[in-house]
This record gives structure tokens, sequence and C-alpha cells, in this order.
């Protein structure tokens, strides 16, 4: 056959169509119906005579041969009905393109519908003209008792009344918004911290395309409170800080992003924490302690120190110095590797003035003491040289036939003026010795009984006797103790005559005794009826300067034997001290248990 049915030229509207049709879509296809039915239904039959005038030419031309002029005519006839077809059936693909299309773009919309209300910030849209085109739930929920009024459609100064009607808003603080936004017409964004029925919304307002704008509404309530709770903290840290004269600073080592508080570089003469870089404290460290500081920085990054600890010298930007205390911790990850290191540096000039002034104090009274000490031992030689010779001749005239009575009380007199005054003399050089730390003291095996009862019988006179003069209670179930025997003795003579002549009435004494493993041995003393005088025992016993020697009687009057019983109590580990108990008062000794033997 010499004639072919005609083609489609490429990029025709009907392959074009056909070609910007979406592939993979699964929706299930819709219906033909109206005017699509109609098309289809030509479409068929335009079909089924192309085939049956197809089929016709096709008999005709085995028939009468194929230059026949029937065929000629069968031929174009059948193309024009297949165009036909063909632009039925394009009409009816575009028709189900575009309702797929549209339901797809229903389906959408529902969609974002769903988004927009489940929003977790309140948003509202209005248009150019301040008419609300949507709100979303959580924007109608911050303001539950005028939520029904916000339905859509509404004026922005209509709702304004709305809300201060409904109690929302102040008449000046809506005022104030009305005239910002009128304001900032022209601006990008604007915005305001709102508080509705105690809770905070940050309300941020945005210019969009086309004139319109969205009202977007955030609750800060949870927010503003840890920020105010922060400003508070940072506000008591501060005043910390300044109250203490200590500084925080913080390094970052990844970025050498560094941080100093304003006290900091306050130290070095500086008003202003800009541009301020660890290099400019460094440089400001006295040459003398540099080196060390920077050894401890080193170790303890490298993890060999727990915690940076320093005190060093800087100079304090006017000419002086400043001693400083640095202390500081490294954050270290996973690998030990330091990352950042924080710590605070506080000025302690004025307690190293104090330690200098205490040492230079200490010195002093060593000083002094050596020299009392000397003084005490030139004089105590120079006294005994003479006390020697007063006391030996008084014995010698003592004993001398033809002496009369009342020369021999002349005689005892002057022998015991010497021997008393030889007694001071010892306990002044035994004083001497115990405050130097000179004072030898024998480690032995001591039964404590034994030794209240020779101190006891030596202040008994011949007409006393030592029961009379006090009378003890539990001393015989004492446990024996480590310590110098004599010393003992005499300390608890001096203080058993001390309560003696201090009891408000005269009588016996009191001497309780009670011990334990844990705390040792206490030894109560105390009078009779009357009881100690604690107001006069004050003078002769004060914890706080027993060591510097205390008065008797009143002042001027110095008891160095008590004074010596204390220091020969503090050698022993021990203490001696006044208890008042109401009006009562006594003398307590108390050995350490480790004493115990």
């Amino acid at each position: 056959m010499g004639a072919v049915l005609p083609t489609m030229p490429a990029g025709s509207p009907a392959t074009g169509d056909l070609a910007a049709a979406p592939r993979g879509d699964t929706s299930t296809p819709v219906p033909p119906r109206g005017a699509d039915a109609a098309d289809l239904t030509a479409g068929i039959a335009a079909a089924g005579c192309i085939l049956g005038i197809v089929g016709l030419s096709v008999g005709i031309a085995s028939t009468i041969g194929s230059d026949s002029s029937l065929l000629a005519l069968a031929l174009p006839v059948a193309a024009v009905a297949a165009a036909a077809a063909g632009i039925a059936i394009r009409r009816l693909i575009r028709r189900q393109l575009a309702a797929a299309a549209s339901a797809q773009a229903d389906a959408l919309v529902a969609d974002l519908k769903n988004a927009f209300d489940y929003l977790p910030e309140g948003v509202a849209v209005w248009n150019a003209d301040g008419r609300l085109l949507a709100a979303n739930r959580h924007y109608r929920a911050t303001m539950p008792r005028i939520a029904a009024a916000i339905t859509g459609g509404e004026d922005f100064e209509d709702l304004l009344e709305t809300e201060i009607e409904g109690g929302y808003a102040p008449a000046k603080a809506i005022h104030r918004w009305r005239e910002r936004r009128l304001l900032q017409k022209l601006g990008d964004e604007r915005s305001l911290v709102r508080r509705v029925d105690g809770c905070a919304y940050r309300v941020r307002e945005h210019q969009i395309d086309g004139g319109c704008s969205v009202t977007i509404s955030n609750d800060v309530t949870e927010l503003l409170a840890r920020e105010q709770a922060l400003r508070e903290q940072e506000e008591r840290f501060t005043v910390a800080q300044l109250a203490a004269s200590e500084g925080l600073w913080d390094l970052d080592l990844r970025t050498g992003a560094f941080y100093a508080a304003p006290n900091v570089v306050a130290f070095v003469g500086r008003s202003s924490t800009k541009d301020f870089r660890p290099v400019d404290w460094l440089r400001r460290i006295h040459r003398g302690d540099l080196a060390g500081y920077r050894r401890q920085l080193r170790a303890h990054l490298r993890g060999e120190i727990p915690v940076l600890s320093a005190t060093y010298r800087i100079d304090d930007g006017c000419g002086g110095e400043r001693w400083i205390a640095d202390r500081a911790l490294a954050l270290r990850d996973s690998t030990g590797v330091a990352y950042r290191i924080a710590g605070t540096v506080a000025d302690i000039s004025e307690s190293k003035a104090a330690e200098r002034r205490l040492e230079k104090a200490r010195q002093d009274a060593e000083i002094a003491n050596r020299a009392k000490t000397e003084f005490l031992a030139s004089v105590s030689h120079e006294l005994r040289t003479p006390l020697n010779a007063i006391i030996g001749f008084s014995q010698l005239l003592r004993e001398l036939a033809g002496t009369s009575e009342r020369h021999r009380t002349y005689v005892d007199n002057v022998l015991q003026a010497g021997v008393r005054l030889t007694d001071t003399i010892d306990e002044l050089l035994d004083i001497a010795a115990a405050e130097a730390g000179r004072l030898n003291l024998a480690d032995e095996h001591v039964e404590l009984a034994d030794c209240i009862d020779v101190a006891i019988a030596a202040l008994a006179d011949n007409d006393t006797a030592p029961d009379a003069l006090v009378a003890c209670h539990g001393t015989a179930m004492l446990p024996p103790i480590r310590a110098d025997r004599g010393r003992i003795i005499q300390l608890l003579r001096q203080v058993i005559a001390v309560a003696a002549d201090n009891a408000r009435a005269p009588g016996r004494l009191r001497l309780d005794a009670s011990w334990s493993p844990s705390t040792g041995i206490v030894l109560r003393l105390s009078a009779g009826p009357g009881g100690l005088d604690g107001d006069r025992l004050k003078h002769v016993l004060n914890l706080a300067s027993l060591d510097r020697g205390n008065t008797i009687g009143g002042p001027g009057a110095v008891d160095l034997g008590l004074v010596l019983a204390g220091a020969l109590m503090r050698q022993h580990d021990g203490s001696l001290s006044l208890v008042v108990d109401d009006d009562t008062a006594a003398l307590e000794l108390r050995f350490p248990a480790h004493r115990l033997d």
C-alpha cells in the first residue's frame, strides 16, 4: 500500500500532556462522569469506525486491487476518526489528572491545618487589613475567657478591646502595644512579654509577603523563672566574691577563650576586662614567683597534682605588691587530657602582713624569753650564793649551845625565809625552763594515789592530820600513769595550797577522782560548804593567760606556784582549769588517756 497513517509530531499537545502526567501515582482512578463519559463513548465509536473502515478498505483492496479510488477515500476518513478519538481520550486523561491533583491538594490542606492547630506555640495569621485569617488552639488557649470570640475574620483592634474586657491586659498595656505595632509597622519583628493569669508569654509579630503578619506566642513562665533564679545566683556570687576579695577566672584550653571577673583585673590595676588575656596576668606575677607558679600549673595540667594551689606576688599596677592565693581545677576528657581550667584568685595581702607581724612577734617573744631565762639564771646564781650562806649560818646558830629560846626563834625565822626564797628561785627557773620547752621530765611508772597522799602530807603541819586537810574520794581506784613523780607531787602540792587559800570558809577540802580508759583521769578539788571563791580564783587561774602568770588577791601578787603547776600539767599533756557550776567553783586537773600505764 502506498499511503500511511499520519503520526502526531513530537511535542504536540497530546504528547506534552501525557509526558507531564505524574508517574507512580497509586491513587484510585476517578470514574468518568458527564462530559467525560460522552468523550469516552465518542472515542470508542470513532475507534470502531476506524477499524471498520480499515477492514472494509482492506477487503475492497483485496477484491479490486490496491489502485482503487475507494481505498484512497477510506484512508483519510480513518485518520480523521482516529484524531477525534485521540482528542477525546486526551480530555479524559486531563480531567482525571486534575481530579487526582485536587484530591491530593485537599488532603495536603487538611494535614497542614492539623499541623497548624497542634503547633507547640500559639500562632495567629492576619491579613493586610488586620483581620484574623486563622488562629490555632494554643493561641486561643492562652486566653480561655475570650476563646469563643477568636473564630476568624475578627479585626485586630476589636480583639484588643475584647482582651481588655476579658481582663487579660490593662488598657495602658494594650495602648503601648498598639503604639509599638504602629511605629514598627515597617520593621521585621515586634515582641513583648505579656502576663496572663500568672503565666508569662513572649509575643512576637512577623511581617510576611503580601502585607500579612503572623503573631507567635510562647509560654516562657518557666524560662523567666530560671533566668531570674540565675540572675539572683549571679548577684549572690558577685557579692560573695567582692566581700571575700576573690575573683573567678575560666580558660578554655581548646579555643583559648578566657573569662576573668572584674575584681580579678582590678587586682592588677585595670578597670575593664576587655581584651584581658592570661598572658596579661602572667606578666604581673613577681619574677621570683613566676617559675614556681608555671611548674605547679604544668604539673596540674599533666595530672600530677589534683588541685592547683599556689600563692605568689603580683604587681598591683600602682607600684605596689599584692599577695594572691590561686586555686584552680582542670576538667579532663575521657583520655585524661585537660580541656578547660577554672579557678579563683584571692587577695591575701592582709593575711600575709598579719603572718609577718605574727612571725616578728614570735621572734621577739623568743628573744625576750631567752633574755628572761638568762636573766633568771644569772639572778638565781647571784642569789643562791648569799642564800646558801644565810641558810648555812642560820642552821649553825640554831644548833649552837647557849642560844636562848628567843634568839633561836629569830634564827628559825631567818632560816624559813631563806628556804622559802630558795624555793621561789627554783620555781622561777622551772617556769622559765617549762616555757622554753627545756624542762626535763622523767618518764616513769607513777602511782597517782601515792603522789596525792605525799602532797597532802607535805602541806599538813604537825598539829593537823592529812585527812583533816583534804578528804579524798576515789583516789585509791586510780590507775598508774607515765609521768615525772617529783613534778606531779610538786604540782599537786601547789594546787592544793591555792585551793586552801581561796576557800570561803575554813574547813576540809574535797578531792574527787574519776577515770576511764577513753578519757583519762580527772581530779576535781573543791571546798566545804562555802566552796571556793570563784571570783578570786579567776584572778589566779585564767585559761587564756595562764602561761603569763596570774594574780591572786588582787593585782601585783603573782602566784608562781600555780603558774608552775599549769606549766607542769601542759608538759604532761594535761590541763588545769577552773570549773564553775552555779555558785560553786572547783579546780580541775585532767591527765589524758595515753598517759595511763
